[in-house]
């Protein structure tokens, strides 16, 4: 995937976390979830869903592409060109340069997380132990919890970090509150720990560096915070603490901290979150199990049907692949001015693997097909047995002049490897599209006796034929997801042979029509005719797009 790419796929999964995000915000409003643990487990459920999007299939269904059928003008011939299966795409210096400024910006938010570890790590080599201060049953549910208690003249708000270590510092005015305040402030760190608040956090930031560009992930981050020191403030209160005593510590705290926010650690109080932590404790009531099965249940529903649209709205390449209307013209091979495609239309989605020709003649061109400069295409329903013989069951598309009776009798003598399931041979449907194109050869073979008489012509005009061509490349993009079809491209072909303009009729995404365009410019033909003199005439040419 090149540059260009990456940076589309980031624009729509980041659109997709918009949409997902931007409802799931609203849900526990909507949905009253009042109490702080239901909201909790919803936004933890919202952020790994939106983890996950890249992982979720898309509901659109895949684009079908199609040959253009015979456009107006004096003469419209669909023909085909063969392409260079090895792909290039140019460099894409804007795309370079968003990617360069997403992972500064990535490089910027990790280093200040390790400076973040590296401040935590400091100040607990810089704090002194908590011995001689007498903490009750606290202490000993602090042992409990192999948690060490220090002191710290750095910090005006209690602190807890760590994992295998966990730690709690207290600011050196710890010693002066009040009993039940040192007790309830010491139950809420405590609770934090017992409930690996700090690994969560950690994991939280790491998400939030990931995502810095994107505001509403940084909102859903900062929800999931507020909520998880709100469940720790009631089940402080609820294990015995006196409301109005932690209410007086929080809002103490609050009123003597001046420190800046510490990201990398559980803080008693935030200043942002204060407001919200207290209408909690005095407002909000806990929820009735049904309200709490309804509410989930519901939010569970419009989250998967959020998440449906996202990925209709946006859907990200790695989760659709595009694939041709008729199978018949999804691969083939070119041999000598000659092209004969083979798929199955089972074969998408399914256990059966096609049938391989492995011999057979070209079809030959008609002389009044010859003279006439007709091209284009033959479509033949057939039926390949399980010995790899053909059996002809219907003309799909015919060609004038003989080309269709000389298709139809060019593939009775074609063989193929037989189609398989699970290993066994077995009969299939197949398309076979026989491509008619000249060469210089099949010119030259035109004898003079047989332009003695006026040449069979199409609306009075001999159209142009193509000498030369430029190999299409496959875009890199493209290639990767797996799009292949036609790229029908309107030709103006001047009295010299040269392609003066170029319409796109029918495209391909992904830089596949872009590519078909710039490239006819340098296609070469012989001119077209009219009453016998070389002129400006169109031509409608279906440039092949097809995966090895």
């Amino acid at each position: 995937m090149n540059a260009a790419d990456l940076v589309f796929e980031l624009s729509r999964y980041s659109l997709q976390i918009a949409l997902v995000v931007a409802v799931g915000l609203v849900l526990p409003t909507l949905l009253r979830m009042h109490s702080p643990a239901v909201r909790l487990r919803f936004f933890y459920g919202l952020l790994a869903l939106i983890l996950v999007l890249p992982l979720v299939p898309s509901l659109r269904p895949a684009p079908s592409v199609a040959p253009s059928g015979v456009a107006g003008e004096p003469v419209e011939l669909v023909g085909s060109v063969a392409l260079d299966p090895i792909a290039s795409t140019p460099s894409e210096t804007w795309a370079w340069w968003v990617l360069a400024i997403l992972g500064l910006g990535l490089l910027v938010r990790l280093a200040q997380l390790g400076l973040g570890l590296f401040s935590l790590r400091r100040m607990r080599h810089g704090s002194t132990p908590a011995s001689g201060f007498d903490l009750g049953s606290l202490g000993s549910m602090a042992e409990a919890r192999k948690a060490e208690i220090r002191f710290s003249g750095r910090i005006g708000s209690p602190v807890t970090f760590g994992i295998r270590r966990p730690l709690i510092l207290l600011p050196d005015d710890f010693r002066a509150w009040s009993s039940p305040e040192q007790a309830a402030v010491l139950a809420h760190e405590l609770s934090h720990i017992e409930r690996r608040d700090w690994l969560a956090l950690l994991l939280g930031e790491l998400v939030r560096s990931l995502f810095w560009f994107h505001p509403l992930v940084q909102i859903l981050l900062s929800r999931i915070r507020l909520c998880r020191e709100q469940v720790v403030d009631h089940q402080v209160v609820r294990d015995g603490s006196d409301r109005r005593v932690y209410l007086g510590a929080l809002l103490e705290v609050a009123r003597n901290s001046c420190e800046p926010r510490r990201p990398l650690a559980t803080t008693l109080v935030s200043r942002h979150d204060l407001e919200h932590r207290v209408h909690s404790l005095l407002k909000e009531g806990p929820m009735t199990r049904t309200h709490r099965s309804i509410s989930l249940s519901t939010a569970l529903v419009l989250l998967v049907l959020s998440t449906a649209a996202a990925g209709w709205a946006f859907p990200l390449v790695s989760s659709l692949r595009a694939v041709p209307a008729d199978p018949a013209l999804a691969s083939g091979e070119a041999e000598a001015g000659w092209l004969a495609r083979v798929d199955s239309p089972i074969q998408v989605g399914g256990d059966v693997v096609g049938p391989r020709r492995v011999d057979g003649p070209p079809p030959g061109y008609t002389m009044d097909a010859r003279r006439a400069r007709v091209q284009g295409n033959v479509i033949l329903r057939v039926v390949i047995d399980t010995a790899g013989d053909v059996h002809l069951e219907e003309v799909l598309k015919g060609m004038p002049m003989g080309l269709t009776e000389s298709a139809v009798q060019a593939i009775e003598d074609w063989k193929f490897e037989p189609a398989t399931l699970h290993g066994e041979p077995v009969a299939v449907y197949y398309n076979l599209l026989v491509e008619f194109r000249l060469t210089a050869d099949d010119l030259a073979e035109v004898s003079p006796d047989a332009t003695a008489g006026p040449p069979p012509q199409l609306s009075g005009v001999v159209p142009p034929v193509l000498q030369s061509s430029a190999r299409v490349p496959h875009t890199q993009r493209a290639r990767e997801a797996g799009v292949e079809g036609f790229v029908s491209l309107r030709l103006t072909i001047d009295h010299e042979g040269n392609v003066t303009d170029v319409a796109v009729l029918r495209g391909l995404p992904m830089g596949l029509s872009e590519a078909a365009a710039a490239a006819a410019y340098d296609w070469q033909f012989l001119p077209g005719l009219r009453e016998g003199e070389p002129a400006t005439t169109n031509l409608t040419m279906a440039v092949d797009f097809s995966l090895p």
